[in-house]
């Protein structure tokens, strides 16, 4: 029976999901509307403070959409990025990327991304967010345990992270109220660039487990929420 209520409520969730896409650019609305909240407004005030390189690791849970009007209204203007997958229909993607613009923040195609992202992070001292949740080829991968399961789990933000020296700050955004008519954003605690020191590998493999690990914490919370529509355990 549970299974089925949280299957249910995931097909409605979403569904929201995607129609969030058109609501990118009125994020300040929601503000307005007193719609969006903080589970911690310390922790969201450290993070729009920060003054530093900063990688946000995220996932396809809740609103993730909206997470581009926090980086763009609130958090270091003009100086961040979201790296994402290009889709196979490049009509509906320029769509999609000018949407998610509006709000200030710029989209690199993870194909084209590492310079882009170290520039942001060591030239402008910016973030980068990044959607760790998906499955990836092996040659992009090292192998870590997620939700019972061994998942092929991308390494290239913990790459880029370690390269950039940037505080490793995962956030998400979810739905709450009877009807998930708010949304609240939760912070899990930074990653610091000494929390990760040590040997090259070590550092990379640090960061990787460590969002993999705040990805399934939020998961865990909100399962119904989370976009699984896909085989995340494909690469063996």
């Amino acid at each position: 029976i549970e299974a089925q209520h949280i299957a249910r409520a995931s097909f409605k969730h979403t569904a929201r999901s995607f129609l969030e896409l058109f609501l990118v650019h009125r994020f300040e609305e929601l503000l307005d509307e007193h719609l969006f909240t903080a589970e911690s407004e310390e922790a969201l005030q450290g993070f729009t403070e920060y003054d530093g390189p900063q990688v946000a690791p995220t996932g396809h849970i809740g609103a993730w959409e909206l997470e581009a009007g926090i980086l763009g209204r609130m958090i270091k203007p003009g100086r961040c990025s979201v790296v994402v997958r290009r889709q196979k229909n490049l009509r509906a993607y320029k769509h999609i990327k000018r949407w998610r613009e509006s709000v200030g923040v710029r989209i690199f195609d993870h194909r084209e991304a590492a310079r882009k992202v170290l520039r942001v992070l060591c030239r402008e001292r910016g973030l980068t967010a990044f959607l760790v949740d998906h499955n990836c080829s092996v040659k992009e991968a090292i192998f870590l345990p997620f939700l019972g399961k061994t998942a092929a789990v991308n390494v290239g933000p913990a790459v880029l992270a370690v390269r950039g020296n940037a505080v490793v700050w995962p956030g998400y955004i979810v739905r709450v109220g009877e009807k998930a008519e708010r949304y609240l954003f939760c912070q899990d605690t930074p990653l610091r660039p000494e929390d990760y020191a040590g040997p090259h590998d070590e550092a990379i493999a640090k960061v990787a487990a460590y969002y993999t690990a705040s990805v399934e914490r939020i998961i865990r919370r909100y399962p119904e929420q989370w976009f699984w529509m896909h085989n995340r355990w494909k690469t063996r």
